[in-house]
């Protein structure tokens, strides 16, 4: 287990020295630990290492972590320092993990822990690996995908119940939560902003530019954390919001002018339409990701061009389903597994596309 330190003071021998910053501490994993527990760790510090391939000591110095111990002998203290919001946040998310499991059989439980949660370490290595050879990893990782079905679900409740302004400012909130629940890394920050000013901006009447607004987002965040520039879940994610920025809206148009050419117009603008939203944006992501995958990973997904579209449908329906599953198990356990149930297929038929496009020669 790793856990993320919050150190206080070094006991050097001769007394305790005060200290602060962050480490990373590896933990037997016959210890559960909580957050906001106090503890006293022994063992030895070191710096992250770094080879040719990878540098950990970059990935960690981005999370502004620059030391950790491999191994460490670790003692629960009294006391718990740790924020009561967030507190009450890791405590649901921790139900809702265990429900999850619960809900659903494997895989299919592993992968909503991905997708609701952004825990993604029930997957066993063959499926993350099918994952990623045909390109549609981006659905296991919390991203822009992910926060804007959960933007548009929660406006579209809450401005029901409380009005347009009201439910924006809740949606907007309830973004923010659901940022820290699944790790809030430079992505899915990423994502939660754009979200969030997009809602602000409906309800003072202004014209969100979406170029503007990326470029922005982008210098603020790293303005507050200069090692974004060199994150490549920050990377994927700017790069795959430009694209489709760039590129959607002309791809549409094309599509539209040559379906409705040889479709009569009703019939050809919702094919175009439905032919946009499953093939050409995820084309338009694509192109601006690939280079950085091929330049990061050394391997190109030739395969997730015809994956994505065969996966992509049924998205909506697994987070939507998956998380009212979810949701409904906290109130009563019975509900929450009669819409398990209906979720089930989707999230089945996620794993099994998968696995299928896995087995395409020379897919990747």
């Amino acid at each position: 287990t790793n856990l993320r330190v919050e150190v206080e003071k070094v006991d050097t021998g001769d007394g305790d020295l005060p200290a602060s910053g962050l480490i990373l501490v590896r933990a037997s994993n016959n210890q559960t630990f909580e957050y906001g527990q106090k503890i006293r760790l022994r063992g030895k510090l070191k710096t992250p290492p770094e080879n040719e391939d990878f540098s950990y000591r970059d990935y960690l110095a981005a999370q502004r972590i620059h030391s950790y111990m491999t191994t460490a002998v670790i003692t629960v203290l009294p006391g718990n320092n740790g924020n009561l919001i967030f507190r009450a946040l890791y405590d649901f998310k921790d139900r809702s993990l265990e429900n999850i499991h619960r809900l659903f059989p494997d895989p299919e439980s592993s992968l909503l822990a991905g997708i609701l949660l952004g825990v993604d370490t029930g997957l066993t290595d063959e499926l993350q690996q099918a994952f990623k050879n045909t390109g549609t990893a981006h659905i296991i990782a919390i991203s822009g995908f992910n926060i804007s079905i959960i933007a548009g679900i929660f406006f579209a409740l809450f401005s029901r119940l409380f009005g347009d302004r009201r439910g924006a400012a809740i949606a907007i909130l309830g973004i923010v939560m659901y940022t820290f629940i699944v790790g809030a890394d430079a992505a899915v920050v990423r994502a939660a902003i754009m979200g969030s000013l997009a809602l602000f901006a409906r309800q003072v009447g202004r014209r969100q530019t979406a170029l503007n607004t990326l470029l922005a987002v982008a210098l603020l965040m790293c303005l507050w954390n200069p090692l974004y520039v060199w994150d490549v879940g920050f990377q994927l994610s700017f790069f795959a919001t430009l694209g489709l920025i760039l590129y959607a809206t002309p791809f549409s148009e094309f599509a539209n002018k040559i379906i409705t050419k040889y479709i009569p117009a009703s019939t050809g603008e919702r094919a175009a339409q439905l032919f946009s939203e499953f093939v050409l944006l995820t084309l338009a992501a694509q192109l601006t990701t690939i280079p950085i995958m091929a330049y990061h990973f050394q391997r190109i997904s030739l395969v997730s061009f015809i994956a994505n579209p065969f996966i992509l449908p049924a998205q909506p329906a697994v987070m939507i389903l998956g998380g009212l599953a979810v949701l409904l198990s906290h109130v009563w356990f019975a509900l929450g597994q009669i819409a398990a149930w209906i979720a089930w297929p989707f999230v089945v038929y996620t794993v099994r596309i998968v696995e299928l496009f896995d087995r395409v020669p020379h897919g990747t």
